[in-house]
């Protein structure tokens, strides 16, 4: 019966598992590519175990199929032992493996600092903060009616000569009539024309349309003695 092979105790001058692994098969007088026909394998997942290089293997479980047969191979008794150093040995090697470390950041001292990442992310905020305010102008202006304010003239006012004075404010890009006749609108949305009136009664009806088709409608009565 072969001797039941122990991994040794822990130690400052500790061999790995890959060097133990490769005495035992010394010791049995295995060579590389006998181990590797007996468990139908690449020598190098072999050489790999013993040099505790586990980076040609694509996972965890290619590497510990290998090393349980290896284990049966040799006729260990004790595998089980092995197998939990197998595990930690993976588990620390791939840790450091994957680790990495970031560079820590300059120090630019205590203050809040504009670097051209940031400057770069605050124009495109800018930008997209300016964008979402003209969507939300021209859904008011989809959904909303257009503004009217008629300041002159009065309701039911009464005028002694048969012209009047209408004056007011609307949207600058509307079309603004009064009766279907169209006023003409500044670059500020004012408008201010004299009219020529009947004599009697007259309804004035202030429409303003603005490009949405939204209408608004506002009707003065003057009367002319």
């Amino acid at each position: 019966m072969m001797k039941n092979f122990m991994p040794p105790k822990h130690s400052k001058d500790q061999e790995t598992l890959g060097e133990r692994l490769r005495k035992r098969r010394e010791a049995l007088g295995f060579t590389l590519k006998d181990v590797a026909d007996e468990i139908q394998t690449a020598q190098k997942h072999v050489t790999a175990l013993e040099e505790d290089s586990y980076d040609v293997f694509p996972a965890k479980v290619y590497a510990l199929g290998f090393f349980k047969k290896i284990l049966n191979l040799f006729g260990t008794e004790n595998k089980e032992d092995w197998i939990k150093e197998f595990n930690t040995e993976w588990e620390i090697r791939m840790f450091r493996k994957d680790k990495t470390i970031a560079p820590l950041p300059e120090n630019r001292g205590d203050g809040p600092y504009l670097t051209p990442a940031r400057f770069g992310l605050l124009i495109g905020g800018m930008g997209l903060l300016i964008f979402l305010l003209f969507l939300v102008s021209q859904l008011q202006n989809f959904v909303g009616i257009p503004k009217l304010k008629v300041e002159e003239p009065g309701n039911q006012a009464l005028l002694e000569v048969p012209m009047v004075r209408v004056r007011g404010s609307t949207e600058k890009e509307g079309r603004l009539t009064v009766n279907g006749r169209e006023l003409r609108v500044d670059e500020r949305g004012n408008f201010d024309e004299t009219l020529e009136l009947a004599a009697g009664l007259n309804a004035l009806e202030f429409q303003t349309e603005n490009r949405f088709g939204k209408v608004q409608k506002e009707v003065r009565y003057v009367i002319v003695k």
